[in-house]
């Protein structure tokens, strides 16, 4: 069993890396790491580490938007952030802008009905999420395709993000 999935990461990243590169250098992703860290010292959650595994998949959802762009969410099992640019958008830009639904958070448990106001800023800090892997695309309109994936993913009806401090 772990070799099929071994063999199927394998293979995804490979037809992955045949069909578009991420855009984001080591640079851009030491970036992303660094911000949504800094978010989440402020609340007390622990950094994130990077992974290649959920970069790849990252990278695969964001080239499915640029074939079908009116896909916006996923099925993946991981927790996921999408952002849709401007050529040029800058990493901390982007994660600020999940970041910014903060303003909509008040520290209540996350329900089927309140998590939309904010459910980017909190995947973002939820404490038990440990890894994170990022991509940007470049789609047909010159329009950036900015994906997160987190694992394990946050946002579990009845749970609140992070214990207070």
């Amino acid at each position: 069993m772990i070799k099929k999935i071994t063999f199927l990461w394998i293979f995804i990243f490979l037809c992955v890396s045949l069909f578009a590169q991420n855009k984001l250098d080591d640079a851009g992703k030491t970036e992303i790491l660094d911000v949504h860290n800094k978010y989440r010292k402020i609340v007390g959650s622990p950094d994130l580490v990077w992974s290649n595994e959920l970069e790849a998949s990252a990278l695969n959802w964001a080239n499915s938007m640029v074939e079908k762009p009116q896909s916006r969410i996923s099925n993946t099992v991981y927790g996921e952030n999408v952002y849709w640019g401007e050529i040029g958008s800058e990493t901390k830009d982007v994660v600020f802008f999940w970041a910014s639904e903060v303003c909509y958070y008040h520290g209540e448990e996350i329900t089927k009905k309140n998590k939309y106001k904010f459910e980017r800023y909190t995947q973002i800090i939820w404490a038990e999420t440990t890894e994170i892997g990022c991509a940007m695309v470049v789609n047909k309109a010159d329009r950036e395709i900015w994906v997160c994936h987190y694992n394990p993913k946050g946002n579990v009806i009845g749970e609140k993000p992070y214990k207070k401090k």
